[in-house]
């Protein structure tokens, strides 16, 4: 009946999924609710390994309060794992997915986004999203991760409206330098994914009213928008529908919501400024490394003052 969909994803060093206290999933026994749950674990143990044991589970917190909003998980990048594979001995190899204006211009409403998960894999680098409006103007990212780490991924808090007929973008950046040869995309541990949940109220829902799951790629030429069931899932959209400007590798140590300049002149500036950046913070960092050695030289030196002033008389 269509009646699959996402309700909470996991992986190393992961975090609790919290609801905003005006929305939750949906659970009783109609067409639209939760009626069951089905719990999806993917284990890896290539060294086939004898005798373990997984004690791991879920635990979920229910009210009988309805609250206003039905919330929801919307999935982008390349859930299917089609994208190509990632070359061997490449320190940045990049990725670009979209979810085009020609898909959210159908959703029946603008949706509220309250948390965001970036999921990779061992060789990620980086990653992120970018949100784009009707005229391809930037609206910023929705999330960012500038030095990503599989063994600490992490559910983040964000607080934006994605307005329908708006443009997302998801990045994937790999470095496989490590690595002899291609990496595949994949369920097991060494292979890579690029994908991306979005949680968010009030829920999405096709013109059938069966949730409205994903927003993703599928080849180069073919993006798929809907809910897997329904036939005309598969749209003869490009990927990525408008690539998103150079420049989103750069390492901005964090900076959130950083717009990619749109001329050379504010790239210029924008290099100067990154450049004098770090050259402060390598000032600061010397400089502070300097007074301490001092201040340890000093301390050393005076040791015996130091016990002739506080410690008492043998």
């Amino acid at each position: 009946s269509g009646c699959i969909s996402e309700l909470y994803a996991w992986a190393m060093g992961g975090n609790s999924l919290v609801l905003p206290p005006q929305a939750g999933f949906l659970m009783n026994n109609s067409a639209d609710g939760l009626q069951y749950i089905v719990v999806e674990v993917h284990y890896d143990n290539p060294d086939l390994l004898p005798g373990l044991v997984d004690y791991s589970g879920i635990k979920l917190h229910w009210t009988q309060q309805l609250r206003e909003y039905d919330a929801g998980v919307l999935i982008l990048g390349d859930y299917t794992l089609r994208l190509p594979d990632v070359p061997p001995r490449t320190k940045a190899f990049e990725a670009e997915t979209s979810c085009p204006s020609e898909c959210t211009s159908q959703w029946k409403n603008d949706i509220n986004v309250f948390q965001d998960f970036l999921h990779m894999h061992q060789i990620g680098d980086m990653m992120w999203s970018t949100v784009w409006d009707t005229n391809n103007n930037s609206l910023g990212e929705i999330n960012r991760i500038e030095y990503f780490s599989f063994d600490h991924q992490h559910t983040m808090p964000t607080n934006r409206t994605i307005h329908r007929g708006e443009r997302i973008n998801t990045h994937c950046v790999w470095n496989s330098m490590e690595r002899s040869d291609p990496t595949r995309m994949g369920l097991q541990t060494e292979d890579e994914m690029c994908i991306e949940f979005l949680y968010y109220y009030p829920v999405l829902t096709d013109q059938m009213n069966r949730p409205y799951l994903a927003c993703i790629y599928r080849t180069p030429n073919v993006t798929g928008c809907g809910n897997y069931r329904d036939p005309k899932f598969e749209k003869t959209i490009p990927q990525p529908y408008r690539p998103d400007p150079e420049g989103g590798v750069t390492k901005l140590f964090g900076i959130q919501n950083c717009v990619a300049p749109e001329t050379n002149e504010n790239n210029d500036k924008h290099a100067i400024a990154h450049e004098n950046w770090v050259t402060r913070v390598a000032v600061t960092t010397t400089t502070l490394l300097i007074f301490c050695v001092v201040a340890a030289i000093v301390i050393y030196k005076k040791r015996g003052w130091i016990a002739k002033k506080i410690l008492p008389k043998k």
